[in-house]
């Protein structure tokens, strides 16, 4: 599948396209565990996508720009900004 970016409908260095239509991410979801093609709402794509807005959230919180390592998904110059990305779980529970 291409992965390319989509801006007012037009593909990034090519023709206008427009993603193929699923009915719903369910359904994508449930013809990808019976074999099918990956959906367009893949884990792989969007866990990334989603990072930045979360990122932003943290940001948020401190007066300081941050420095955030993806490869070890740490914010590298601020302690506390680094403990803000992670979440504390109580006694028995872990992810």
């Amino acid at each position: 599948m291409d992965r390319r970016c989509f801006i007012a409908g037009t593909a990034l260095g090519g023709a206008p396209h427009t993603p193929p239509r699923s009915g719903s991410h369910e359904r994508e979801w449930g013809h990808a565990c019976k074999g099918g093609p990956t959906p367009l709402s893949d884990f792989d794509y969007s866990g990334p996508v989603m990072e930045l807005p979360l990122l932003g959230n943290v940001a948020g919180l401190f007066d300081q720009p941050l420095e955030f390592d993806p490869a070890r998904c740490r914010i590298v110059n601020r302690e506390e900004a680094d403990r803000a990305i992670r979440a504390e779980y109580r006694d028995g529970w872990s992810l």
